[in-house]
């Protein structure tokens, strides 16, 4: 555990958060690569699980997906909100444990989870949840 683990907490949010930044920046392709494997059709819903800062919710939607983020920080899920907003986005966050999600079975076309089972308590439990918020095939 480290202080992503309890970033509202950590007292480091703004300097962890610039530091997503530059990550986001110096990863660009094995992102490209993570992206390209998520085999959903535009137009679809997908749910980022600890969608962190939104990175990952802006290259959704610009690939005409619709793009949901979940994140149990609240410093996290502002900064997904200012991105999205400055970008014109549609905004679709929800502060929730990864362990018990607020939507209903099968409500997503597609789920990505990147460096979020790491932080939580029961990595299989949040897998099982990702599961069963996605639609069967």
């Amino acid at each position: 555990m480290n202080a992503f683990t309890d970033l509202d907490r950590s007292g480091r949010g703004p300097e962890l958060l610039h530091y997503l930044d530059d990550a986001h920046r110096g990863l660009a392709a094995p992102k490209g690569v993570m992206r390209a494997g998520l085999d959903v059709p535009a137009g679809h819903d997908v749910l980022d699980l600890g969608c962190g800062a939104g990175h990952e919710l802006v290259e959704l939607e610009r690939a005409g997906r619709c793009a949901f983020g979940a994140d149990s920080s609240r410093l996290m899920l502002d900064a997904s909100r200012q991105r999205l907003e400055a970008l014109g986005l549609p905004v679709r966050l929800v502060r929730a444990d990864a362990h018990r999600l607020p939507y209903a079975d099968g409500a997503f076309a597609g789920c990505r989870v990147e460096r979020l089972i790491q932080h939580v308590d029961d990595p299989a439990a949040v897998l099982a949840e990702a599961h069963r918020v996605l639609r069967p095939g």
